[in-house]
């Protein structure tokens, strides 16, 4: 038997309700409340089915999937999806469809799935703006590309993917859109990761021009920030600042404690900023905090046992009274005296070390696979000769 049709009160009643619940999800997301905005979401989505709204009913799926993959939970995510486009591509709202596809692709990255997977919804993207003019668009994936070169290893090919990406977002006069202050800071990230720091620095100086008004608002932008003067920081060799930025962006962004990598107060870019600068009981606290991660994604179970490596390899340089090492950015900060209180020998250190990036380099090869790239093998080399040098 059909359900009965809603009276215009009824209706009027759900709109409210729809519009308010919608508020508040866009408002959670903004603050970085993402488990909170994918419930709120996902409430918009159940009454716009009630109210036989189909494009509400996507944009609140497509934003309740968004929500999802920042904090992890991949599938939930890519299932939101799906039932945002249940006919595909072809049959979605277009204001919809791209961001659906977009989420779609940064959840197969994620997984990760095989990279001809990958690459197809990213062939998908490319015909859906073709074919909706929305070239203006093309933008977003570049920048989703340059994420997937990354991970695959070639952080060359990802800055100039990140460049051209900014560029085009600039011709088509989106440079105060959504993202931009997020766009800089991978910019900066790039350049400082392929050993362009003066590229780094203009990208930061960019995104320090960016008004509050402008973009993402003033809470993204100081966490885009924050992020960038954290890796300037870090490929110039100052490593205490980039402590000072990374603790000022824990306090900034407490309601992201919800993702993958934040626990009781500490993120995995807090800790290795510790680690980097030899402030290793502090790091100690934050690796307990953040032990879950063994048990995450790959790519986080690879992220964690990569950290436990660097502790144990910069508690051996400490020892030895060797600079500290900005690893990523090979970049030593200025001495730090060692602590006579450490409970274990430069040798034990290194040890430890070695056998966690044995370990992290089974997961990364793992990854390296079905990404066809050589993300973790190269990093993890130079992490082995660092550790073939130090005088034992």
């Amino acid at each position: 038997m059909a359900p009965e049709p809603l009276s215009g009160v009824t209706r009027t009643a759900l709109r409210i309700r729809l519009e308010w619940n919608s508020s508040l999800g866009d408002r959670a997301y903004h603050l970085g409340h993402h488990v909170r905005a994918a419930e709120l979401y996902g409430r918009c989505a159940d009454l716009a089915e009630i109210l036989g709204d189909v494009r509400a009913q996507a944009f609140a799926l497509v934003g309740q999937a968004g929500s999802l993959l920042l904090v992890g939970r991949t599938t939930e995510a890519m299932a939101a999806v799906a039932r945002a486009l249940p006919g595909g591509p072809a049959e979605g709202p277009p204001e919809v469809v791209l961001d659906a596809l977009g989420i779609w692709y940064d959840a197969a990255r994620a997984i990760p799935a095989e990279l001809p997977v990958i690459e197809g919804t990213h062939r998908m993207a490319e015909e859906f703006i073709r074919g909706n003019g929305l070239q203006d668009r093309r933008y977003v994936l570049l920048l989703q590309r340059a994420n997937l070169q990354y991970d695959r290893g070639y952080v060359d090919e990802a800055l100039a993917l990140a460049r051209e990406a900014w560029t085009l977002r600039r011709l088509g006069g989106r440079d105060a859109a959504f993202g931009t202050a997020h766009h800089l800071y991978q910019l900066v990230f790039y350049a400082g990761r392929a050993g362009d720091p003066a590229s780094a620095r203009k990208a930061l100086t960019d995104l320090e021009r960016l008004r509050d008004a402008d973009a993402d608002g003033p809470l993204q932008r100081q966490e885009a920030l924050l992020e960038s003067r954290t890796e300037v920081a870090w490929g110039e060799g100052r490593h205490d600042e980039a402590v000072g930025f990374q603790t000022e962006l824990l306090r900034l962004t407490p309601g992201r404690s919800g993702a993958p990598d934040r626990a009781g107060g500490t993120s995995v870019n807090l800790v290795w900023a510790q680690v980097v600068a030899c402030r290793l009981w502090d790091a100690r606290a934050g690796l307990i905090a953040l032990s879950h991660l063994r048990h995450a994604s790959p790519w986080e179970a690879l992220a964690y046992r990569e950290l436990l490596g660097e502790y144990h390899l910069s508690a051996a340089r400490w020892i030895l009274g060797l600079p500290p090492m900005g690893f990523d950015y090979q970049v030593p900060g200025p001495p730090v005296p060692p602590d006579p209180a450490w409970p274990r020998s430069a040798a034990e250190e290194a040890r430890r070390a070695r056998a966690l990036y044995l370990l992290a380099d089974r997961i990364g090869s793992r990854l390296d696979a079905k990404l066809r790239g050589r993300h973790s093998r190269d990093r993890l080399a130079r992490r082995f000769k660092l550790l073939d040098e130090l005088p034992l």
